[in-house]
This record gives structure tokens, C-alpha cells and sequence, in this order.
């Protein structure tokens, strides 16, 4: 069998397979340089040649995107998100402000954000990251109706245009043919709910990307070897319903999560009431542009960050998990995305790097220290806290039983996110499973205790934090 795939009309591409007497076998067409379009396109192939490897068909829909423009090429940079000296002059002055934070939650409600302050404040510091040497990377998890990809969605908006990259669906291979990312915000669509070896090997570039820094593919199409690669590095962020994700994933990434609780909820749908009654009259797009200007400014070339209590932050966490190795490094990459943030605040050493202070310790313990702790002390996330919560808040009593659907029914929560809780708060004997799931009868949950253990604090307190050099 053979593959052939060729213009069709405007950006899209036939893909016809023939057999051995040139017989048609499939046809499809589509937009093969959209990652979703070309799953489409795999998935419809496959099923009308099941004797065709989907991979292959892939490679071969792949092979028909468009090369990206050299680095260098005019084309990269984008009109639409260049920056006026007036607006140039209103960032400054935004960056140079003392109410710097206040400012950007005030910016960040403007756009429709409603409550979730750490949440967008951390996304926001993650998508400025990319400007690093080394970027961070965060998965947001959370209920499908929680709004994660609303918040993720809105914040890559304050992100110019040419320094921000969108897939909603990313094949395994996909990774391997992107265009060149080198400190771009590649933000990702909601992360696939497969389990085992499948998300393992579905999630393998993006691992080695996140990583390194830089990936490379070495294939042989029509007996030469080609080899594909992709520069970084790049900030990455993605959502996902899923509470159990594959280690090697989750512990190079930040762990965030939205916020699920009825006061969250009231203030999304006042927000909701105030648009539907025409009461928002902030001018969105001028603040949109004024981050634009932001992140221009601070991607001013500069040679670095240091942060000169980091020794003293090694000294008193904990060392009994070997995740304290990437957790520790997650930590200083926030600090060191905080002092960038904060680059027009912050003085610079003889060597020309910004010197992180001790607010930028604070700022990141803020934002991010329970995410540190559970990886550290293998405490309770503020996930588990928070079902746990809706558990003590329905009257659930140790002694007391239910299973998934009736929780489901009372917190009007999605039933096999529910179960995925439940198995987190088993490990720390908060719950136990009695019976296994068996036909249209669910499994039966007791509850064990009445208090979750609490989040060990294992990061110092900032006023611990010494302000200069050791």
C-alpha cells in the first residue's frame, strides 16, 4: 500500500492510500497543518485501511505541512503587536510601579478572569518564563467545567502574538515538526485521559522537550535519512480533568488547579450576570496591548538571574524524597521568573544578571509553595484538600459509606473525576475502598477519618530568607 498526499484547494490537502494494483483504498481531505484536523484525518484513514499503520499515515500527513520560516525571516515578526512609544511609556510605568501585582489582578479581572488570583498570577508568570534560560512548565488540572482553559486561554491572550504558539491537540509525533520555539509560550489543549503505556509514549517528545530544551527526530523517508528538529526552549502550559497523572510528566511540570468551590462558582457567574446585563465597560484590547508592550520590555536581552539565598533555601527543605531534586528546581525557575517579572524593581549584579530578592522568594512561595510541599513531603494537594472539604461539608462521618455517583450527584461533580479523588485520598488513609466496581454497581467508599493530615510546611518563611549574598 501506498500513500499519496497532494493540494487540493486552498489550505487543504488530499490524502488518497492505493493498493498494490493502484486501486483506491481511502481518500481524505483536510487542513494536515492543523494538529487537530490531521488526528481527524489519521483516525478517518485508519479506519477505512485498518491494515495501514496510523503512525505511518501520520508521517506521511506530516511531511505536507509547510516547512517554517528560517528564524530570521521578516515574516516572524507580527505588525499587529507592535508596540507605540505611548504604550511603550504606559508599560514602564506599569513595571516600575510599586503596585506592580495589584495592577496586573485589576488587568487580569478587566479581561474576565473572576477570582482565581494565584491561578492567573502563576499561568501569567509561567508564559513570562519563556524569556529564561530555562522556562517553566505547569499542568492545570481541574473539573471540565471549571473554567482552567478559560483562565490559561485569556492570560496567553496578554502574550504577543509572535511569541505565543497554540495547539489544541498534539499527536505524538507532532511535537517533532513544530516550527522554531525558542523562548515562545506554547500553550496546549486539554491533555488526553488515556492511562499506561499509551499516554507514556503519547507524552514522550513533549517530556524530552521540556527537559532539554531542544528535540530532534531521526527518520528514513524513501531510503534517506531525515532528520527533523525543533529549537527551544519554551514555556509550556496544558490542562487536564485527571488527578493521577504519569510521574515523568508531573514532576517536570508546575501542578496547578482551579478552583472548584461554591464561592468560586458565585463569583463566576456574577461575572457572567454583569456581561449579559452589558456592564463591562473596560476596554479590553488596550489592555491587551499594554501587556504586549510589558513583554516587550522585558525581553530587553539580559544575562540572567541570580538568586543569592538559594543555599540557604537547600538547607532546610526536606531530602527524604528524591522528587526534592526537580521540586527544588521548579521552586528557584518561579524566583527566577519572579526577579524577570519584577526586572525594573530589581538591581543588577557587576555581571549584569537581575538579583532576585527576598520578595521574589515570598511572591513564589505564594504562589506555588503547597505545590513544593506535596511533591516534597508527599502532603495533601490543595486538591485533595478542597474534596476533601466537600466531603466534611455533605456530613460525611467516619464509619459512613457512598460511592462515586451518589458523591457525584451531591457535589454535581463529573463521577470519574470523583474516583480519581477518591483513589488520592485513600493514600493517606482519609478513605478506603470496600467493594470493586461490578457491573451497574459502583464501588463502595468508608470513611476512615475526620481530619486530612495537614500541608507540612517545608519552605522558610520569607523574613527567614537572608536579603543578600551568604
Amino acid at each position: 500500500m501506498r500513500m499519496h498526499v497532494q493540494p487540493f484547494s486552498g489550505n487543504k490537502w488530499q490524502a488518497v492510500i492505493v493498493g498494490p494494483d493502484d486501486e483506491v483504498l481511502a481518500s481524505e481531505v483536510g487542513v494536515v497543518a492543523e494538529s487537530e484536523a490531521r488526528a481527524k484525518m489519521t483516525a478517518k484513514l485508519s479506519q477505512q485501511v485498518p491494515g495501514m499503520d496510523p503512525a505511518k499515515i501520520e508521517d506521511e500527513l506530516l511531511r505536507a505541512v509547510p516547512r517554517p520560516m528560517p528564524p530570521d525571516d521578516p515574516l516572524e515578526e507580527s505588525d499587529e503587536s507592535a508596540s507605540s512609544e505611548e504604550e511603550l511609556a504606559e508599560a514602564r510605568e506599569v513595571l516600575r510601579g510599586g503596585d506592580f501585582i495589584d495592577q496586573l489582578l485589576h488587568d487580569f479581572d478587566a479581561i474576565g478572569i473572576a477570582g482565581e488570583e494565584d491561578l492567573a498570577l502563576a499561568v501569567y508568570l509561567i508564559g513570562t518564563s519563556r524569556l529564561l534560560r530555562k522556562p517553566l512548565h505547569g499542568i492545570v488540572r481541574g473539573d471540565s467545567a471549571s473554567g482552567k482553559s478559560f483562565i490559561v486561554n485569556a492570560i496567553a491572550g496578554l502574550t504577543p502574538p509572535e511569541s505565543i504558539k497554540k495547539a489544541t491537540h498534539l499527536t505524538p509525533k507532532a511535537i517533532y515538526r513544530m516550527p522554531d520555539l525558542r523562548h515562545k509560550f506554547l500553550v496546549l489543549g486539554e491533555r488526553s485521559r488515556s492511562d499506561g503505556s499509551q499516554i507514556e509514549d503519547s507524552t514522550k517528545g513533549l517530556r524530552e522537550f521540556r527537559s532539554d530544551g531542544s528535540i530532534s527526530l531521526s527518520s528514513v523517508q524513501d531510503g534517506k535519512l531525515v532528520e527533523f528538529r525543533v529549537e527551544g526552549p519554551a514555556a509550556t502550559i496544558e490542562t487536564t480533568t485527571k488527578e493521577d497523572l504519569f510521574d515523568e510528566d508531573a514532576n517536570r511540570c508546575l501542578l496547578l488547579a482551579s478552583n472548584e468551590s461554591s464561592e468560586q462558582t458565585e463569583k463566576i457567574t456574577a461575572r457572567q450576570a454583569a456581561a449579559y446585563e452589558g456592564r463591562r465597560t473596560c476596554k479590553q484590547d488596550a489592555v491587551i496591548r499594554r501587556h504586549w508592550a510589558m513583554q516587550q520590555l522585558l525581553a530587553e536581552p539580559v544575562e540572567g538571574v541570580v538568586i543569592p539565598y538559594a543555599t540557604s533555601i537547600q538547607q532546610r527543605i526536606p531530602k527524604e524524597r528524591v522528587e526534592t531534586r526537580r521540586a527544588y528546581s521548579l521552586f528557584m525557575g518561579v524566583i527566577e521568573a519572579s526577579a524577570l517579572l519584577h526586572r525594573y524593581q530589581r538591581a543588577s549584579d557587576s555581571e549584569g544578571r537581575i538579583v532576585a530578592t527576598r520578595d521574589d522568594y515570598a511572591f513564589a512561595k505564594r504562589l506555588v509553595g503547597s505545590v513544593v510541599a506535596a511533591a516534597v513531603s508527599h502532603a495533601p494537594s490543595e486538591t485533595d484538600q478542597r474534596f476533601f472539604m466537600s466531603l466534611r461539608l455533605q456530613k460525611y462521618a467516619v464509619g459512613d459509606t457512598f460511592t462515586a455517583p451518589e458523591l457525584g450527584a451531591k457535589l454535581g461533580r463529573d463521577r470519574r473525576r470523583i474516583n480519581e479523588c477518591l483513589r488520592t485520598l485513600r493514600k493517606f488513609g482519609v478513605v478506603e475502598q470496600l467493594t470493586e466496581a461490578n457491573g451497574p454497581n459502583a464501588a463502595r467508599w468508608r470513611m476512615c477519618q475526620d481530619t486530612l493530615p495537614g500541608q507540612v510546611e517545608v519552605l522558610p518563611k520569607p523574613g527567614d530568607i537572608p536579603e543578600g549574598m551568604e
